[in-house]
């Protein structure tokens, strides 16, 4: 399941993706969705999505690798605080929460109930394997975000089991991460997933 929240990366992942089952879901608001965007209504679109892969076409959870990029991380993380029985989950460029992401720490405790999408509060009740991915020089979700979320899961009781090293990426923001640095890294993590699993 890919998780984006804007128009650039659809059918950026098919691809790659081909390889298996793959779900790409428009958040209600967003690209050519209707309704209105709301953070409950992206979280709802991927539950949604998941119910349809796992109860409709009886996909087994631990077959399904969840993929958020940017905005997108919000629901994808959430999801998989809730799904223990996932694979794994791979974050591009992932926010600490909405308010964290443009204004700081401080702010996210003074301005909590106005905060959207805080990953912050959810990752470390994630109990898979996460691979996190982010360009240094992001000026759009700063890096420091990501390696705030990569700190948090070092503190999981179970990361030994599933650690899997970030990627920061040099000389690379937002939106220009190469597509083969993408798509490459993800294979060795699903390469890695794959192996994980003949082992245990």
């Amino acid at each position: 399941m890919y998780v984006c929240m804007n128009e650039r990366t659809n059918g950026l992942m098919i691809a790659f993706f081909s390889v298996t089952l793959y779900y790409y879901y428009v958040k209600k608001g967003y690209s050519i969705s209707d309704g209105r965007p709301s953070e409950q209504n992206c979280y709802d679109a991927i539950d949604a999505t998941y119910r349809y892969a796992t109860d409709t076409a009886g996909i087994d959870p631990s077959c399904i690798v969840l993929f958020g990029r940017s905005l997108g991380t919000g629901p994808t993380v959430d999801l998989c605080s809730r799904s223990p029985n996932v694979a794994g989950c791979i974050l591009q460029s992932p926010l600490e929460s909405g308010i964290r992401c443009f204004i700081g720490v401080c702010s996210s405790y003074a301005l909590y109930p106005m905060d959207i999408f805080r990953n912050y509060s959810k990752i470390e009740n994630i109990l898979c394997p996460v691979f996190i991915m982010h360009g240094i020089d992001d000026t759009v979700v700063p890096c420091n975000n990501g390696k705030s979320l990569y700190a948090q899961l070092q503190e999981r009781s179970c990361h030994s089991s599933v650690e899997y090293p970030p990627l920061w990426i040099q000389n690379r923001g937002h939106n220009d991460i190469p597509e083969d640095i993408i798509l490459n890294h993800s294979k060795k993590f699903l390469n890695f997933l794959e192996t994980r699993e003949i082992t245990r």
